[in-house]
């Protein structure tokens, strides 16, 4: 096979993030994760923050605990595919440890934040979470500015929720606590 058609692997994945390059293995090519602008990059920060207000170590008085979430995790899919969601999570007795890169423990939630070009994020990604066996997948669409909550079926994903960026919400699998809309879209109010 030739060396421009061989498929790219784990390998050349950890050594581009060696060289400082952020990258996601899917179909066995190597592919530039895209850069985040201002309102994407504001929104992923609001989802982390929002979420892992209430969710992070073992709860308390801002909330029940039982999550530790991360900002652009690499993952490494069973299928050899590695992805990199915007914000993940994961059940507390599940979450990786240590400095393990790419990480091979899949989350139990992923958030996608969409804005132009994010093709991958809802078309190519969705179908190696749920082979992951991801409970929930979120997408954040700042063009429409509609979040969309998706569980994890027997037949593929199945739509649980979409909500605007007024109000209070609570959505799968963080509905134990209402959350500020407008905060998950990275605004600082609901328009």
């Amino acid at each position: 096979m030739s060396p421009a058609l061989r498929r790219a692997t784990v390998a050349d994945l950890v050594e581009a993030e060696t060289q400082g390059r952020r990258l996601e293995l899917l179909g066995g090519t190597l592919v530039e994760k895209e850069a985040a602008g201002n309102r994407h990059g504001a929104s992923h920060g609001g989802v982390f923050a929002t979420v892992r207000a209430p969710f992070r170590g073992r709860g308390g008085p801002q909330g029940p605990g039982g999550w530790v979430c991360l900002i652009e995790p690499s993952v490494l899919a069973g299928s050899g595919d590695g992805v990199v969601p915007d914000v993940a999570g994961w059940r507390r007795e599940r979450a990786p440890s240590g400095d393990e890169f790419p990480l091979t423990v899949a989350p139990d939630w992923v958030c996608e934040v969409v804005y132009s070009s994010h093709g991958r994020d809802v078309g190519q990604k969705p179908p190696i979470y749920l082979a992951m066996n991801v409970g929930h997948y979120w997408v954040v669409d700042l063009n429409a500015m509609v979040l969309t909550v998706y569980r994890a079926g027997p037949d593929g994903w199945v739509w649980v929720a979409g909500v605007g960026p007024e109000g209070k919400v609570r959505l799968e699998p963080f509905d134990a606590v209402e959350l500020p809309a407008a905060d998950l879209f990275g605004l600082d109010e609901a328009p």
